[in-house]
């Protein structure tokens, strides 16, 4: 009988564990950073999973898409690189050839997959060209007094294949993307948030969410592809999603 209850205490003590390191948010709010950005900074192209190294990544057709546009500003939310890698300079040497895209690169990597942070970061480099981040980034316009958040999204649930499977039953059940009403929840804004990670495109003016959904693709899922762009409109800040079909 001890037996039995200390092999359900450990067990319990494990599950618990789990859970506690699945959802990051029940133990403490991310970090945000701030970047602030002007009207001639814009627009901005948000793209996400492009899981570079992966012999499934779509990679160079996003590469193609970004040099006809050529965005002012060009945002990475994060599963940039397909391996398993943690963020350092290295990386940060990566992003610098995106400069060949757009004169202002930001990145922001996941906190526990493939290139993650494993700590709250924030490199600035060369002239703010490049600019790393995470956990979560604040980006503020400043000429409109407007901001919106960009994150991986895994600070919601840290698994990418769970986060997929949690996102699609709560779009199906509640009607309300999983991740996107615990980011909202946990940062506690009313502005737009911008993330990746369970790689299913989706936008939601109600929820004022959108998800650039990813480049590469599994066995177990479709690849879907997208693109969010911020603008203007009159005074107002503009997102607005760009499916690749």
């Amino acid at each position: 009988m001890i037996v039995a209850i200390v092999a359900l205490l450990l067990l319990a003590t494990i599950m618990l564990a789990y859970i506690l390191y699945s959802f990051p948010w029940a133990l403490r709010k991310p970090i945000v950073y701030s970047v602030n950005l002007r009207l001639d900074d814009l627009p901005a192209i948000v793209i996400s999973d492009l899981h570079i190294g992966s012999g499934r990544s779509g990679f160079r057709e996003a590469l193609r898409i970004l040099l006809r546009i050529k965005p002012n500003t060009l945002i990475i939310a994060g599963d940039l690189i397909d391996e398993r890698t943690v963020v350092d300079e290295s990386t940060a040497r990566i992003l610098r050839h995106f400069t060949a895209i757009s004169r202002r690169v930001i990145y922001t990597p996941s906190t526990s997959s493939h290139d993650r942070a494993v700590k709250p970061i924030f490199m600035a480099l060369d002239d703010n060209k490049v600019i790393v981040a995470s956990p979560v980034l604040r980006i503020c316009i400043n000429e409109l007094r407007k901001c919106f958040y960009v994150t991986h999204g895994d600070y919601a649930l840290r698994s990418g294949v769970y986060a997929h499977i949690a996102e699609a039953l709560s779009l199906r059940i509640l009607r309300k993307p999983f991740v996107g009403t615990i980011l909202r929840r946990v940062l506690g804004t009313d502005d737009w948030i911008i993330y990746g990670h369970t790689h299913r495109v989706l936008v939601s003016e109600t929820w004022m969410i959108v998800n650039t959904g990813c480049w590469v693709h599994r066995p177990h899922e479709v690849m879907q592809r997208a693109l969010a762009i911020i603008g203007v409109k009159g005074k107002r800040l503009k997102v607005m999603l760009v499916k690749i079909e």
